[in-house]
């Protein structure tokens, strides 16, 4: 009809030409819809992806691991001569950040550990108060794809020592303070020290303090050699 009406009457030109408007609009409509369409298919097939990760991280969690033998209640001296007790050990789950640890215990407990004797810059973060959502810092996503690459989640077994039983309740919550070491699958040991690798590799400050000073010189050591090294 639109294409025939050129030599119409006013009347034939004026209905084509609202005829070609709803056209118009209905091919926009049309656009908009196949347009959501996809949007919420990409919405539910991530949904689903979610759901399959978060099912086989459950039945990775429900997992008993009391039987894994790593070393609970020894006491190892430092080269400091700091005497730190293994006060739990298990297997990584996941990372809060650069010097936040969760791990599955031997008790098949999940225990989220503040990394001793080290800082490294905050993923952004909300707080669970006020709602308010904080900017990552800078090299915040390097300092945590670092740590990632240390202790890969569900498969790094892990010690947790301390010369003392301390927690850090940063956040309102009450977080174990540790010093992680990793098992060496070459040596068989836990002789991987994870904050001393993250510091080396330039991704973190300096964070001593006095109850568990194990560290503390040789971490000052390791941060202030990745400065001048300028990683």
């Amino acid at each position: 009809q639109v294409r025939s009406v050129n030599g119409g009457s006013k009347k034939a030109k004026a209905k084509a030409k609202a005829a070609a408007k709803k056209l118009a609009s209905a091919k926009g409509k049309d656009d908009r819809a196949v347009a959501l369409v996809a949007r919420r298919t990409v919405l539910r097939d991530t949904a689903q992806a979610k759901v399959i990760r978060l099912d086989a991280k459950y039945a990775w969690l429900i997992n008993d691991i009391s039987t894994l033998q790593c070393g609970v209640g020894e006491s190892v001296t430092t080269a400091s001569g700091a005497v730190e007790v293994v006060r739990e050990c298990g297997i990584v789950y996941m990372h809060e950040d650069g010097d936040t640890t969760h791990v599955k215990t031997t008790t098949n407990k999940l225990m989220e550990i503040r990394n001793i004797g080290l800082q490294t810059p905050e993923r952004a973060k909300r707080n669970t108060l006020t709602g308010v959502l904080s900017p990552a810092q800078c090299g915040a996503e390097q300092a945590y794809q670092n740590f990632m690459g240390l202790m890969p989640e569900e498969i790094t077994i892990v010690q947790l020592r301390s010369i003392t039983n301390g927690a850090n309740g940063w956040g309102g919550g009450s977080r174990p303070t540790r010093s992680v070491y990793k098992l060496n699958n070459a040596t068989g040991q836990f002789d991987i020290d994870v904050q001393a690798e993250q510091i080396k590799a330039g991704w973190s400050m300096w964070w001593p303090t006095a109850a568990e000073w194990a560290h503390n010189k040789e971490y000052l050591d390791l941060m202030n050699d990745a400065k001048a090294r300028g990683v």
